[in-house]
């Protein structure tokens, strides 16, 4: 599988755990939909030639690991993930992420989207698009004041 570029998984409604990643360093499109009882990803950082990550309908889906080495990351979409209380480390650090779409995690976050971003963050300047639904998120605090950091943006949705 080292040649590998997309990998789909839909509606797979018992896997529990995901195959390691570790020989998938050519996967450019990894997209996990409807995968109800898959609880993590482990292994990320070997997806170091990843473009897109899509977790959708992933209801036992936990927190991701630290994601600062997928540095060809473009777009990152996080929706209907409801364990999951925060965004993966590391996302500030990505240089090359252009759009960001979360939609519908726990209640309880509380560090969103951007615990560590400031201007001097890589996101800062490449992120292009930001799409937000928080419904029920009403611990979310500094959401304003992360974004004036984002000097790329074209696209706000919230």
């Amino acid at each position: 599988l080292q040649n590998l570029v997309s990998l789909i998984i839909w509606h797979c409604r018992v896997l529990e755990q995901l195959p390691s990643m570790k020989n998938l360093s050519a996967l450019k499109v990894l997209m996990i939909c409807n995968c109800y009882r898959a609880a993590s990803l482990q292994n990320l950082e070997y997806l170091t030639s990843l473009q897109s990550l899509e977790l959708r309908s992933c209801s036992e889906m936990e927190n991701l690991p630290d994601i600062r080495s997928l540095v060809s990351l473009e777009v990152l979409r996080i929706d209907t993930c409801r364990k999951m209380s925060c965004l993966p480390a590391g996302l500030s650090n990505l240089p090359n992420l252009k759009t960001l779409k979360i939609f519908n995690l726990t209640p309880n976050v509380n560090s969103f989207p951007f615990p560590d971003l400031n201007h001097l963050s890589p996101l800062s300047t490449s992120l292009r698009e930001l799409h937000i639904k928080a419904n029920g998120m009403d611990k979310v605090e500094n959401l304003l004041n992360q974004i004036q950091h984002l000097r790329q943006l074209r696209s706000l949705e919230i």
